[in-house]
């Protein structure tokens, strides 16, 4: 339905220390092309890319390729899901948007705006494993989600996991905050959170337990990202 995941989208006041923030974090910056009017990066641990957008965007959005988009358009209103825009002008890159979703919104793009990488390093922040999403309603957002293609594990009350090709969603009702948060698990935590401390960023376990991480901290980019890291399941 979406098509192939790309990016988390993110926009930024500042590209410059979104980017080095990354890069303290263990991202690879890599080549991007200049499709764009704004300003455009890059950054990759080789298994999700983030796409840092000097422009007026949405805070998140997960971004997708899908070939014929402009047909596909017509799929999507032919089965409920009316795009939010439309931008098909042959002068420039195809994009339609859908409504928002649980904080973040959706972007479907008719080309690649970089090249896929064979291998980088894993970041610092070790093993990316999903994007955490507060709701208030965990049936409607797992309904919503599944008629984008995503497929639910489990039948938890209070949590949902649902997975695609290339993207899982952690969709959690009581969480203290409502901002999504990229999840990344390493095997020891302290070690991780002491080296990311001792390159000047703010550990916060409280965020950390706010976002449901018993044992583990969330660090905030310069632009308003979260990504909370927790001990891997063994």
């Amino acid at each position: 339905m979406l098509g192939r995941f790309l990016e988390f989208s993110i926009a930024t006041t500042d590209i410059l220390a979104s980017y080095e923030f990354y890069r303290v974090l263990g991202f690879t910056g890599i080549d991007a092309s200049d499709i764009y009017a704004h300003r455009y990066g890059v950054v990759t641990d080789g298994r999700i890319a983030l796409g840092l957008h000097e422009a007026d965007l949405p805070e998140l959005s997960l971004t997708y390729v899908h070939p014929e988009l402009a047909r596909h358009a017509r799929t999507l209103r032919d089965t409920g899901l009316a795009p939010s825009y439309e931008r098909l002008s042959d002068e420039r890159l195809h994009e339609i948007g859908l409504e928002h979703a649980d904080g973040v919104a959706l972007r479907l793009l008719e080309a690649r705006t970089f090249s896929p990488v064979d291998r980088v390093r894993m970041a610092r922040v070790g093993w990316f494993e999903d994007l955490v999403l507060p709701t208030r309603d965990i049936d409607a957002s797992v309904a919503y989600w599944e008629r984008l293609g995503f497929i639910r594990i489990g039948d938890d009350t209070q949590q949902a996991t649902l997975t695609s090709d290339h993207l899982s969603l952690a969709i959690r009702a009581g969480l203290r905050t409502a901002r999504p948060a990229l999840h990344f698990t390493v095997d020891e935590v302290d070690p991780v959170r002491d080296a990311l401390a001792d390159a000047g960023l703010n550990c916060d376990t409280r965020l950390g337990a706010a976002l449901g991480a018993a044992i583990g901290f969330a660090v905030v980019a310069p632009e308003g990202t979260t990504l909370v890291v927790t001990a891997a399941e063994i």
